[in-house]
């Protein structure tokens, strides 16, 4: 019985050695393929974040929201550019298997915040749109509109264990830290 249970545990510690270097060889695969993607000169991966920005520029009419108040139709300038752009936006996607948030960010110019507000969120949605008429399933695509200093268009992976939220630095709170905000500082002679 003993025996057994020592091959046993032999043989799971091997196929832990070999589950390890398929991992890391999957890894390097993932990280060749990002740098394939980026070759092409379509979009630049944020390794750090998973910020996807789209080097070619994604360029919408009407530039700015119309004059007159009512629905209006947002349209990309050119849909050659843009279906450049979105399949190597769904290949990181297929890479990182992580749901994807479009953020469109326009700079607010003359008239109402909540049409600048309404262009930049059908703008998004453009995209979005683009991205489930190549395959991708809708549900793992979300959108945000807003009002910013500048314009920009940038696609966020949203896998919190790859890419974790940006914390703010906080005061450390180690006991050792602990001790020494509550010891007396040293008096002078």
């Amino acid at each position: 019985m003993k025996e057994h249970l020592q091959k046993a545990t032999g043989g799971l510690k091997e196929l832990k050695v070999q589950l390890e270097n398929a991992q890391m060889v999957s890894l390097m695969n993932s990280m060749k393929r990002l740098r394939d993607i980026e070759a092409r000169g379509n979009v630049k991966v944020d390794r750090q974040n998973g910020r996807i920005v789209p080097v070619r520029p994604l360029d919408f009419f009407p530039e700015a929201p119309p004059k007159e108040k009512g629905p209006f139709e947002v349209q990309f300038k050119d849909a050659a550019e843009v279906q450049k752009v979105v399949p190597d936006l769904l290949e990181v996607m297929s890479i990182f298997d992580a749901p994807l948030q479009i953020n469109c960010v326009v700079k607010q110019g003359r008239g109402d915040a909540n049409t600048w507000q309404q262009l930049a969120e059908r703008r998004a949605e453009m995209v979005k749109e683009s991205l489930v008429t190549s395959g991708r399933a809708q549900e793992s695509i979300s959108i945000s509109g807003t009002i910013g200093p500048t314009s920009d268009i940038f696609a966020q992976l949203l896998d919190t264990e790859i890419f974790p939220p940006k914390t703010s630095p906080s005061k450390s709170t180690s006991k050792t830290d602990q001790a020494r905000s509550k010891s007396p500082s040293p008096k002078k002679k």
